[in-house]
Formats: structure tokens, C-alpha cells, sequence
């Protein structure tokens, strides 16, 4: 029994593994290697409690996010070296403990690190492809997060009313997104305007007094 806990638990880590934007050896995740992964692991994982993840996970629109990411890091301006140097920071940036091996690998990243540390110390050009690489990832969220972030506003309005409508999900979603975030990163700014849409007010309520055909006139005209 103890062995088939532990050969499960493998399998999970193993899976929650392939949700990431890096592998655990610090390489830019892709959809081809995160599918080969989760093609290997998720048979592992049976029984009626994992059926609905693993049918989930194997839907090509579990590893969306990575396609996404892909491309708008190929979309980038900047020298390709440039850009792989950034991609290898933001690994070590969220998973630190690639530095902390014994290793010949590891001691190489450390001196490779210590290396490119000086480098954007001095090269402003460098620090600006290394923020910009940071940006992909920060406005590229994974499927998983938005339906948490999603369930936890939708279930607390089921508990407020007994049938919630598509009419009433909509004017919700619009409210939600025309609202300032009060904490985080994004305080200050809703979601609209993190997606670059400028509203002629932040008013939602006003904004629904507006003509569906002045409001389509002012948003062209962006």
C-alpha cells in the first residue's frame, strides 16, 4: 500500500511538473516535451479521483499557455542570445535552487550567473530584454489560474442567488473587469486597462447608460 502511495505521488509531481513555465532542470518549457510527459505520468494516475484531471490534462488546451508564451517571446525585438540569456534568469529567479548543486552543471550556472550579473550592470540594453522577457510571463496566465481565479468570484455569487443567468454572468464579468484590483502587483488598475483598453470611464454603471453604438465608436477609435 505504502509503495503505491509513493508511486503516485511521483506521478503528480511528475505531472504538476509539466504545468510550469520551466522544466525542473531550469529549460524553457514546450508543449511537445510537457505532452511526451504527461503522456508518460498520467496513465499512472487511476481510479475514479483522478479521472476528471487526467481527462482535463489531456485536453490540447491544457498546455495553451505555453504556446502563447512561445510566440510572444519569438515576437520579441531583441538578439535571440540576448533573449535566451533573460529566459535563463527568469529560471533561476523562480527556482534558486539551480544554483545550489554540487555539481559540474550547477557550478557552471553559478559562474555563468555571476558572469551575466556584471554584464547587465552595466549594459542597460540587457536589463531592458530581461524586463521585457519578464513581462511575457507576468501577463501570460496559465488556464488553471484564471478558472481558480474565475470560481472564486462565480461561486460566491451562486451562494447569492439561485439561478445564475449567461445575462446576469455577463454583467458580473463586466463589472469585475471595469473594478481596480485593491492588492498585488495590478493594484490600482482593472482589468480593462491592463488589457489596454481605454474606457471613457471607470464607471460601470455609467458605462451602461452609454449606446452600444457610441461606446463601439469610441473603443475604434483607440
Amino acid at each position: 500500500m505504502f509503495r503505491e502511495v509513493l508511486e503516485l505521488e511521483t506521478a503528480w509531481q511528475h505531472v504538476c511538473s509539466t504545468l510550469e513555465w520551466f522544466t525542473p532542470e531550469g529549460e524553457l518549457n514546450t508543449v511537445e516535451a510537457a505532452r511526451a510527459k504527461l503522456n508518460l505520468w498520467l496513465p499512472r494516475l487511476k481510479g475514479k479521483t483522478w479521472a476528471k484531471t487526467v481527462r482535463m490534462l489531456q485536453c490540447p488546451e491544457s498546455l495553451a499557455f505555453l504556446d502563447r508564451v512561445q510566440q510572444q517571446l519569438e515576437a520579441l525585438p531583441f538578439d535571440r542570445e540576448d533573449v535566451q540569456d533573460a529566459l535563463r534568469l527568469e529560471a533561476i529567479r523562480r527556482c534558486p535552487s539551480l544554483l545550489k548543486g554540487e555539481d559540474s552543471r550547477s557550478r557552471a550556472l553559478r559562474a555563468w550567473h555571476l558572469v551575466v550579473s556584471v554584464r547587465m550592470a552595466r549594459d542597460e540594453s540587457l536589463r531592458t530584454v530581461v524586463q521585457q522577457v519578464r513581462n511575457v510571463f507576468q501577463t501570460c496566465w496559465r488556464a488553471s489560474s484564471l478558472v481558480e481565479g474565475i470560481n472564486s468570484v462565480v461561486r460566491m455569487q451562486q451562494a447569492r442567488h439561485r439561478r445564475l443567468t449567461a445575462g446576469l454572468i455577463d454583467l458580473k464579468r463586466f463589472y469585475w473587469n471595469c473594478r481596480d484590483f485593491r492588492t498585488g502587483r495590478r493594484k490600482g488598475h482593472s482589468p480593462y486597462e491592463l488589457l489596454g483598453v481605454r474606457l471613457p470611464t471607470d464607471d460601470w454603471w455609467e458605462l451602461l447608460s452609454w449606446h452600444p453604438d457610441q461606446l463601439r465608436q469610441h473603443l475604434s477609435g483607440q
